[in-house]
């Protein structure tokens, strides 16, 4: 098999061509809509905590690059990832606003 794009040939059952990336034709496309958390994931950055929104940030934008190379289970690992990482944050800047309104208190 060749691939229809560039005219490398593609190994059988290759489902992208080694050479240039683009899917064959009748590969498998994920349907399915994965979330990325993105939009929580910077809002977490900025209101809570930087370093773990960070890190939420980098999980969340590696969703798409996953689905569209195919890699279905790593896209929902990395948007798991995302939203326990953004939902620390969001903890951690919850408590932190806490102690700061106790503090003031006493």
């Amino acid at each position: 098999m060749f691939c229809a794009s560039c005219g490398a040939e593609r190994p059988p059952g290759a489902r992208f061509c080694p050479r240039c990336g683009r899917r064959a034709p009748g590969g498998e496309v994920c349907r399915e809509e994965i979330p990325t958390h993105l939009a929580g994931a910077i809002l977490s950055t900025l209101l809570c905590c930087l370093p773990l929104g960070i890190v939420s940030i980098v999980y969340a934008a590696r969703v798409p690059g996953l689905v569209a190379a195919g890699d279905v289970a790593g896209a929902r690992q990395a948007s798991r990832s995302a939203a326990q990482w953004m939902w620390w944050s969001f903890g951690i800047g919850l408590l932190g606003a806490i102690l700061g309104g106790l503090a003031q208190i006493a």
